[in-house]
């Protein structure tokens, strides 16, 4: 293990992460909406938890949802309001002419992290296909 791998073991990485609330159809049944919670963003920081809050802090003022962002045009600025919450993440509330989008940003520390693992295929056995595709397959021929 080199000295670079060492120290990155045991100093702390922290992260910002972005979270829109989308709305989801649900297939079967059109008029059905769920609301879920999708990562759109990732971001490592270098430094500690407050680099990061800091961070989380200035993409709460600046990230504009892109559900929000189709519809607007060049110096559009909806109104937002930032909320901390009890968890320590901020919860936005973005409204802008049309629509009103939320999400949330969070800072998180990594504590594991495992590289990917992938077993040799057995022979003779044809991959696997993508369930999407076969669905989509189905539904356009029948």
């Amino acid at each position: 293990m080199s000295a670079i791998q060492a120290a990155r073991m045991t100093s702390s990485s922290w992260y910002v992460f972005v979270e829109e609330d989308r709305i989801d159809f649900d297939v079967w049944e059109p008029t059905c909406l769920r609301p879920e919670w999708s990562l759109v963003h990732g971001e490592y920081v270098e430094g500690g938890e407050e680099d990061a809050r800091d961070v989380g802090e200035r993409l709460a003022r600046e990230h504009v949802p892109e559900l929000m962002a189709v519809g607007m045009l060049p110096g559009d600025r909806p109104h937002r309001g930032v909320y901390r919450v009890p968890d320590g993440s901020l919860l936005v509330r973005v409204k802008g002419r049309h629509r009103e989008c939320r999400f949330r940003v969070s800072v998180g520390e990594l504590v594991y992290s495992e590289e990917e693992i992938t077993a040799p295929r057995p022979e003779g056995k044809a991959p696997r296909r993508n369930a999407t595709l076969f669905y989509l397959r189905f539904l356009l021929f029948g």
